[in-house]
């Protein structure tokens, strides 16, 4: 049982790297594909949150109550000594820390959905939830950065894994969503309807953050992660200041969190009692699993280098600059909790910010890399945020 819902619950990560390229792209299997320009799939939501939370619900009505029955509800029930029961107790100490114009949307939403407001806010806390009743460890999810001074453009490049244990519902409904909200920054959010926060996603200044899962210490006096994952996003106008705004948030549980702005990037290491970030070293080169690296969260975590990091670790031999082929070919062999787990491997997203595109792709089937699935969409940013 321990296993099982260690594995049920791992959400959340990001990925990329590089080493020998020619014998990555062998392994990889890259397959011939290209991304088609799809920018007519966003579903843009604005105005007020009121406003935001009745288009919500509206538009992912169908979508929203399939995951919940088929995704979280399953899950739920299968924590021990109470269910359901259990996690909700964890959600009502963690609402006193959901701002106000959260709590409207989300209880609009729930509204059009009809539909308990407590199953949002399930799922937007739901690796919150899974890493308060897991014991042990696990590993998936990785992320690379290459900074402008080892891209072969000049320019940043950015490739990220999610790997998520039998969920490859999320595989076939990943969504690109624009939240437009009042007074803030407009953000893209790589999607999973009925989370009203983020997991993936990048702004209109070009800070992207998406994070993974580590072990060390949890509470549940804190914000839902995904809805403080698109606050900050919200707000930060450059990897610095996502930084900041990351420290000055209480988190609920362990987690690397990457951030970047197309010059400058971050690791922000966090538990419920620490934060740290550590940043890249002269190579040009950031990137991160699920164990934590700086010394003072390291001490108290039972996670560990795993063969994912020991592959991305190799890519900082390589002496020439990266290509964003290259890019897409590590995140391809490196995703899964393995490394070779296609089923687990439930996303995959790139940034190039040469020419400030976005790419997202899956496979529903599960049989093989998310970098090489069959829902291939390519975003222009520029385009993207003139809405």
């Amino acid at each position: 049982m321990k296993t099982n819902i260690l594995t049920l619950w791992i959400m959340i990560a990001a990925l990329s790297s590089c080493t020998s390229y020619n014998q990555i792209r062998k392994k990889a299997n890259i397959q011939p594909q290209e991304f088609a320009e799809q920018n007519s799939s966003i579903v843009y939501l604005s105005g007020d949150p009121k406003s935001i939370g009745q288009q919500y619900g509206k538009h992912f009505k169908t979508d929203t109550k399939y995951l919940i029955d088929h995704w979280l509800k399953p899950r739920m029930s299968m924590i021990p000594n109470g269910g359901r029961a259990v996690a909700i107790n964890k959600i009502n100490k963690m609402k006193r820390f959901v701002s106000e114009d959260f709590r409207i949307e989300i209880e609009q939403a729930a509204i059009q959905l009809d539909i308990d407001a407590d199953d949002l806010y399930l799922a937007n806390a739901a690796a919150d939830i899974g890493q308060h009743i897991h014991e042990g460890n696990f590993l998936g999810c990785s992320s690379y950065i290459v900074e402008p001074s080892k891209s072969q453009t000049g320019k940043m490049l950015f490739g990220r894994n999610l790997d998520y244990s039998d969920s490859l519902e999320l595989a076939s409904r990943w969504v690109p969503v624009v939240f437009a909200k009042d007074g803030v920054l407009k953000i893209l959010s790589i999607h999973a309807p009925g989370m009203t926060g983020v997991l993936s996603g990048i702004n209109e200044k070009g800070v992207l953050l998406m994070i993974h899962v580590s072990d060390g210490e949890t509470s549940s006096n804190g914000i839902p992660s995904s809805i403080g994952y698109r606050h900050v996003l919200e707000r930060a106008t450059s990897t610095s200041h996502a930084v900041e705004l990351i420290k000055s948030l209480p988190w609920t549980f362990a987690m690397n969190i990457i951030v970047a702005d197309g010059k400058k990037s971050a690791v922000v290491e966090v538990d419920a009692k620490s934060k740290e970030a550590r940043y890249s070293d002269s190579d040009g080169l950031l990137f991160a699993t699920n164990h934590f690296r700086t010394e003072k969260l390291k001490e108290d975590s039972s996670a560990k280098e795993g063969v994912r990091w020991k592959e991305l670790e190799q890519s900082t031999s390589h002496s020439g600059n990266m290509s964003f082929d290259d890019l897409k070919n590590i995140v391809a062999k490196v995703g899964g909790f393995s490394g070779n787990d296609p089923a687990s491997n439930v996303l995959a997203v790139f940034v190039d910010y040469a020419t400030n595109t976005l790419y997202f792709s899956s496979d529903p089937s599960g049989k093989v890399k998310a970098a090489n699935g069959s829902r291939r969409f390519k975003i222009n940013l520029s385009e993207a945020f003139k809405r």
